[in-house]
């Protein structure tokens, strides 16, 4: 792909969260300004890292039934739809019931399920994190109705749009077919890493937090809590991912981890911004 680095972080910090001792899973939402922007090829990357299972239709009834063993085991720790606009396309009754268990499975975990074809408890739920991709219109249609349930808060907002030059370096790679090549990244995830958060790299998520909810936060829309909780996890999954890629360091976020965020934090808006090359 053509100066997506800091998309393909944003995803890999993610996914790195999943290992982070006693945090739970972070989940992404990435909407790009138009179809045609790279969204699957992006997140596909990532498909044959353990516990990462990419979906690109399911229900409610689909998901439980085939990753039941996984979501019990806590195997799963990430879910990816690169076409989220997929299963929202159903019929409502379908479509809600699929976003509910979302929400459930990223804030509880797979606890008590109730439904019309399952009715069952476990104990030790374990929770996952979901990365959802779909086109500006398709969230602007929802953004008001997944802000009221709860839904979009429980995602990091991931938007972004290509520059010219991006463009037309997209276009040059066409011309030599160079969509032929599937890239995959892969990352050693062994187990889970405490991870210490200092104080005052903490209190730097926190600045972050309210300035990329400013808006959001002096309309009276969020507090921006889970922004702050967002970004907190991040910082740390910095630590867990650059020991999956074998860099020898210790479990400490540090403020340099810190920056490595903030470099990739103007993405974390609504306001779909460049990505820089």
């Amino acid at each position: 792909m053509i100066n997506t680095k800091d998309l393909e972080l944003s995803v890999a910090l993610t996914l790195a969260s999943a290992h982070i001792e006693g945090e739970t899973p972070q989940s992404l939402m990435i909407v790009s300004d138009r179809p045609e922007s790279g969204k699957t090829q992006l997140v596909s990357q990532f498909r044959r890292i353990d516990g990462i299972a990419v979906v690109s239709d399911v229900t409610a009834k689909g998901l439980l039934e085939s990753f039941r063993g996984d979501l019990i085991s806590g195997k799963l720790k990430h879910l990816i739809i690169p076409e989220f606009l997929a299963p929202i396309s159903r019929n409502q009754t379908t479509v809600n019931s699929f976003l509910s268990t979302i929400q459930i499975l990223i804030e509880d975990g797979f606890q008590r399920i109730d439904t019309g074809f399952m009715h069952q408890k476990y104990d030790d739920p374990k929770r996952i994190g979901v990365i959802a991709c779909l086109p500006k219109p398709a969230f602007m249609l929802n953004r008001v109705k997944w802000a009221a349930s709860g839904l979009l808060s429980r995602f990091l907002l991931l938007s972004y749009r290509y520059s010219d030059d991006t463009i037309n370096a997209i276009f040059e790679s066409i011309m030599s077919r160079q969509y032929l090549v599937e890239n995959e990244l892969t990352l050693n995830f062994t187990g889970s890493v405490a991870v210490e958060l200092p104080y005052e790299v903490a209190k730097k998520c926190k600045d972050m937090a309210e300035a990329t909810t400013e808006r959001a936060r002096r309309s009276r829309g969020i507090y921006g809590f889970r922004q702050q909780e967002s970004i907190q996890r991040l910082v740390m999954a910095k630590v867990v991912l650059d020991k999956a890629q074998g860099i020898d360091r210790d479990n400490t976020a540090t403020l340099q981890d810190f920056e490595v965020v903030e470099s990739i934090s103007y993405l974390f808006n609504d306001e779909f911004n460049e990505v820089k090359q």
